[in-house]
């Protein structure tokens, strides 16, 4: 009988061996599965952010009905002398310039100015605005609008800002002097923004 016992109790170890390795197959399945590739090869690389971001902001330096003392044409001349100043320097660096200039009354362009591998300057239009998505710049909202866009576009450590257009008075935009400071903008009070607005944001 203890024989017998014995007999019974006693391992059937050619199934043991099966059990084991069948629980090896599953375990190491689930390893392979678990060590699934969810990013597919080649793997994609982050961009280092930009040192700077240099804004150069053109807004209307005219009125609404008339063209008369707008700067438009300084302004591309001044895009032009930026160009040949990068393309001089061989290239910005880790820094990205980024130009917004209102090409009339009621439409302007955001831009990317690009120095290439070929040794020169190329800018690429990245939006277009007209009087339906023109954004209010001469208000804090407008001002605060177009600067976050441009943060978007082209993040970097640090911003600049560089501003073309009139500036006329120590005064507020609805006051007489001629004196050069406390506004800048078009002809008229509708594109005229004061320095305190720009500073809000």
């Amino acid at each position: 009988m203890v024989q017998e016992l014995l007999f019974i109790s006693t391992p059937n170890t050619t199934f043991m061996k099966n059990k084991i390795n069948v629980l090896l197959i599953l375990l190491a399945t689930l390893f392979i599965a678990g060590c699934h590739k969810d990013v597919p090869e080649p793997y994609p690389v982050p961009e280092p952010i930009n040192a700077k971001t240099i804004f150069v902001y053109m807004p209307w330096s005219a009125s609404r009905t008339s063209e008369d003392n707008s700067l438009y044409s300084n302004f591309l001349q001044n895009i032009n002398d930026i160009k040949d100043a990068i393309t001089t320097g061989k290239g910005l660096g880790r820094n990205k310039l980024m130009v917004f200039i209102a090409t009339s009354a009621n439409t302007a362009l955001l831009m990317e100015v690009k120095y290439t591998d070929k040794g020169e300057c190329k800018q690429d239009t990245l939006q277009k605005f007209n009087s339906s998505n023109m954004p209010a710049y001469t208000t804090v909202n407008g001002l605060s609008s177009l600067l976050s866009t441009v943060k978007t576009k082209a993040p970097a450590e640090s911003y600049a800002l560089i501003v073309g257009c009139h500036g006329t008075g120590w005064l507020y935009k609805e006051g007489v002097s001629r004196a050069q400071t406390r506004y800048f903008g078009g002809t008229e009070h509708f594109y005229q923004t004061n320095i305190s607005t720009l500073l809000l944001p």
